[in-house]
């Protein structure tokens, strides 16, 4: 079984992170820029328009290789929006290149227990449909 490290942050917001920040790196801009208008109506056909709604996320990550393997989004109330992958979505922050040292840099991350994580996790899986 691999060893994971579980992630929370606030959801951004492209629009508000330029406006409070006018020397955010254009790399970054154009990333989520690129990320939000082509990748996520592809890779997540029964989420994307769920995801704007996301506050918070909670990400699972490869202890080993800092990737994402698991998502959750949560909306203002810490209730569960949606999870990736899962079906035919593939996941907003794992179908990217970013790791974990990426989130740390970029986001103000907490960490949670893998309790918490796999809770949501099956709070979802026993909604229905989503």
């Amino acid at each position: 079984m691999t060893k994971c490290i579980y992630i929370k942050f606030e959801a951004p917001n492209v629009a508000q992170l330029t406006q409070a920040n006018r020397g955010l790196k254009r790399s970054l801009k154009l990333f989520f820029t690129k990320l939000l208008s082509t990748v996520l109506p592809k890779a997540n056909p029964d989420f994307d328009h769920k995801i704007a709604g996301v506050r918070y996320w909670l990400v699972e990550l490869d202890f080993a290789t800092g990737i994402p393997q698991r998502e959750i989004g949560l909306d203002k109330n810490a209730q569960v929006l949606l999870k990736m992958p899962f079906e035919d979505n593939y996941g907003y922050w794992t179908d990217n290149n970013l790791l974990l040292r990426d989130f740390e840099e970029f986001f103000n991350t907490t960490k949670i227990d893998k309790s918490a994580f796999l809770e949501y996790w099956e709070v979802f899986s026993s909604k229905s449909p989503y």
